[in-house]
């Protein structure tokens, strides 16, 4: 699978969300479950698991997305978020610069509105 190299400012913003998602998912796993109304019986892997294929499905008419996610190693596997804005972070995305912005855009919106249910 072919990948993009992503501008300096692309990377940066995967690389703050990636902090920025450390810290939400961290959150949720405090006595396994999270009191901001998301679901009392959720844990970060679960949570990373709805992101994970909240994205895909928000791409799937994007095949250069799709199949860029889907070629990742932990692709639907739990603690995926993570080392996917790693990835983008260090400069690594699907072919095409509006793609990458794409993808990290809809990451943010996931993880901030993630970040303001939390209590």
């Amino acid at each position: 699978m072919k990948t993009a190299v992503l501008n300096n400012q692309t990377r940066l913003h995967a690389l703050q969300l990636c902090g920025r998602w450390l810290r939400a998912s961290r959150d949720v796993s405090v006595l396994y479950g999270c009191g901001c109304g998301i679901d009392l019986a959720i844990d970060a892997g679960v949570l990373d698991e709805m992101l994970w294929e909240s994205i895909i499905e928000r791409f799937e008419k994007r095949p250069n997305i799709a199949k860029w996610l889907q070629s990742q190693p932990s692709a639907g596997r739990r603690g995926s978020i993570e080392p996917l804005l790693s990835l983008l972070a260090e400069g690594h995305g699907p072919e095409g610069h509006k793609s990458a912005e794409d993808l990290v855009q809809a990451l943010e919106n996931s993880i901030s509105s993630i970040e303001a249910h939390h209590s």
